[in-house]
């Protein structure tokens, strides 16, 4: 399905040393989508995902608050994408 929208990338999220997904952020905040080239040098771009906010334990005794959102099978917390300048 191809995307009406302008997709502006805002970070990146890195899988390995050689791929990564590019992540943008809704002007209001609260969803995501990503974008991603395949081995066909094809690109994928997801529907508009919502970010979940959350706490989650810590490795210090006590709660940490995150967001994260779901791409496939990747649980993405926002507190790992690399911010992009523009």
């Amino acid at each position: 399905m191809k995307q009406t929208e302008e997709f502006i990338a805002h970070g990146i999220y890195t899988i390995s040393n050689t791929t990564g997904i590019e992540v943008q952020i809704s002007n209001c905040g609260d969803s995501a989508r990503c974008r991603y080239i395949n081995s066909k040098d094809e690109e994928e771009i997801s529907e508009w995902l919502e970010i979940i906010h959350d706490t989650i334990p810590s490795m210090w005794e006590h709660e940490e608050y995150t967001s994260i959102f779901y791409y496939d099978e990747l649980q993405i917390d926002l507190n790992q994408v690399i911010r992009i300048n523009n």
